[in-house]
């Protein structure tokens, strides 16, 4: 079998897991309106993870109180009026094979309630300015019974089993870590009594729903800031729950302080499995089933950590975002077929920012239920040409392949991949070489014809005969127009790393956007002191928010200076002329290498060149307009669908 581990079974009190694959809470937004009504779309996202193959399916982020919800999205509501709506859920998920779960969740001083103040250990006035007031007896009873009133409806409508969230600085992790519980009353001081409320709750939760229903509880191993919760408590409240639950699911982090709230989804800055850590200990300290987390994205990661011992199950999120059809894809041993994820946290910024599920990898997520309608059949089979091989390139070619079409994929350079082939050369685009890798490996095994080496003319195409044209020829970078910049020791950033050149100690980089700021970090962490030149305000602003708080704070622990607001004069030998763009004295930066990254600009004359050479012809990707990957493969996959 291949991945042993991985896929083999496991009883937990009264249920078998299939495997070892746990499809982790996220969140998509799955309601209709104000109502708390799943909506159709929202069903066939969880029923497609259950298809893929998880052990377990778990729907994320369920509001046991909805009086004191976060007020920026209507939540699911687990209320008797909508027993009929609810069941479609566990259904949904149960009906693949799956575990169904469903996570519990308060909000604490993080709650947004219409008309009345969110409730916490402690009052104090948030740095918004919205009082939050210390939860009394009354308010403390009204929690537990909610939690257990939300767990048996529940277990009524068909769920297997809830999560508890007690991690995270939600308002269970808030009453059970020392930084913020600071009551002087039963419910804080010692350990013992800040746990009080999450053990009434696991406690009212378990006699509510009985022996036979699954409770995970999530907690923070640690919580990643002095006077936080660390894995010693952590692991002692563990032990404290032990005989209630049936799982534990071991996290870290803080959702509400920028500094630790980007490493509850370590970005691409981080080590994979950069959780597993916390797991590691519980497991060896306690006798329960552990889940570990974060980052885990292969399945040869997973596999290596269930051999190790570390844990029990692996958990994943953006991975099944990006690929739901990983589990059965390692299963058949077919791992090349994954579509990797990028952790370029798009899907939770968007989520934030959007409220929408989305993904930069996987163009299908969200819209199961419309896209398995619409392309249900296959269409008549053209013949198809795909001009360039980057990444929108590949993916139209191997989707157009999967649907039927002859295709020929012509690239002008000797090897597919686009201008992110330099991805091969830079370790902090590890996640990025992965997907270069994937899109390579579909293009050969759906049959596409690829011809390197081919600068094709309107000429060259028409010999083709093409019923269909998709351009994809992509971008090519910007050069700045700065006296120098055709000196022997400037280069972009893509044509320096594809060179395989030294960089030497002392490195300036013009451009401050997210490319730049990236390239930074890269050189920085190989040993050199480098200089970011930005003539705007700011930098990264092209990234999400998660992402440029990864960035500042992993730069900032790295040799590297950067200046916005300045303007490059001149490059020279050795250095680079600047004066601040408000006004003020000339300087030299003394440098060895210089490179740049000021942006991209399409490669659009040959769509206006062809735009009548065959039936359909369609532009995608940069060439269209420079963009992030996930437009570039949105575009490749549905011009090819659209066939």
């Amino acid at each position: 079998m291949h991945y042993p581990n991985l896929f083999r079974p496991l009883s937990v009190g009264a249920h078998v897991f299939r495997n070892r694959i746990i499809s982790l809470p996220n969140k998509g937004k799955p309601v209709l309106g104000e109502t708390g009504i799943p909506s159709d779309l929202f069903i066939s996202y969880l029923a497609e993870k259950s298809r893929g193959g998880a052990a377990q399916v778990t729907v994320g982020d369920t509001v046991v109180d909805p009086e004191y919800g976060r007020g920026r999205w209507a939540p699911l509501t687990l209320s008797t009026e909508n027993y009929g709506f609810l069941n479609e859920l566990p259904f949904a998920i149960k009906q693949n094979g799956a575990i169904a779960s469903i996570e519990l969740n308060h909000s604490g001083s993080h709650a947004n309630p219409p008309h009345r103040s969110p409730v916490g250990p402690v009052s104090y006035v948030r740095p918004d300015g919205v009082r939050v007031e210390a939860a009394d007896i009354d308010m403390i009873n009204r929690i537990v019974d909610k939690f257990a009133q939300a767990a048996l409806t529940a277990k009524n409508v068909g769920f297997d089993g809830v999560v508890i969230h007690g991690a995270h600085g939600w308002l269970l992790g808030e009453f059970l870590s020392p930084l913020t519980n600071r009551r002087t009353d039963q419910f804080g001081g010692s350990l013992e009594n800040r746990a009080r409320l999450p053990m009434l709750i696991v406690d009212a939760v378990r006699k509510a729903v009985g022996p036979d229903f699954l409770i995970e509880y999530r907690v923070s191993g640690s919580e990643l800031v002095a006077g936080g919760l660390a894995i010693e408590e952590s692991t002692a409240f563990i032990r404290m729950i032990r005989d209630k639950i049936n799982l534990v699911n071991v996290s870290a982090g803080l959702d509400h302080i920028p500094e630790v709230q980007i490493h509850v989804q370590p970005t691409h800055f981080l080590p994979h499995g950069y959780h597993v850590k916390w797991a590691e200990h519980m497991k060896k300290e306690l006798d329960i089933p552990v889940i570990a987390l974060g980052g885990i994205t292969t399945p040869e990661l997973a596999e290596r950590i269930l051999a190790d011992g570390k844990a029990d199950f692996i958990g994943m999120s953006r991975p099944l975002l990006a690929d739901p059809q990983l589990p059965n894809k390692a299963r058949e041993g077919r791992p090349e077929d994954i579509t990797p994820c990028v952790r370029c946290m798009n899907c939770l910024a968007d989520a934030s920012l959007k409220k929408v599920v989305s993904c930069s990898v996987n163009p299908r997520l969200g819209r199961e239920l419309r896209l398995n309608g619409e392309y249900a059949k296959k269409p008549k089979a053209k013949k198809v040409l795909v001009i360039g091989g980057g990444f929108a390139g590949m993916k139209a070619a191997s989707t157009a392949a999967e649907r039927g079409h002859s295709v020929i994929l012509a690239e002008m350079t000797n090897r597919l991949g686009g201008i992110l082939k330099f991805s091969d050369h830079d370790e902090l685009k590890k996640d990025i070489r992965l997907l270069k890798n994937h899109l390579i490996a579909q293009v050969e095994k759906t049959g596409v014809r690829v011809e390197l080496n081919k600068f094709l003319t309107k000429r060259d195409i028409a010999a083709y005969e093409a019923d269909a044209i998709l351009v994809a020829v992509g971008s090519t970078p910007k050069v700045p127009p700065i006296p120098g910049i055709d000196l022997p020791n400037v280069w972009h950033v893509t044509e320096f790393y594809e060179k395989k050149l030294s960089p030497g100690k002392r490195v300036a980089i013009i451009g401050g956007g997210l490319a730049g700021c990236e390239t930074a970090v890269e050189l920085a962490r190989r040993g050199c002191s480098v200089v970011v030149l930005e003539s705007l305000k700011g930098f990264a602003r092209d990234a999400n928010p998660l992402i440029a708080n990864a960035l500042r704070q992993t730069a900032s622990q790295l040799d590297i200076s950067f200046l916005d607001e300045m303007i490059c004069e001149q490059i020279l030998e050795n250095s680079i002329l600047v004066r601040p763009a408000a006004g003020g004295k000339q300087f030299f930066i003394e440098t060895e290498t210089i490179l740049y990254a000021v942006g991209m600009e399409a490669r659009s004359q040959l769509y206006g060149e062809i735009y009548d050479a065959a039936d359909i012809v369609a532009p995608v990707g940069d060439c269209v307009r420079p963009r992030r990957i996930g437009e570039a493969i949105f575009e490749g996959y549905f011009a090819a669908m659209n066939l």
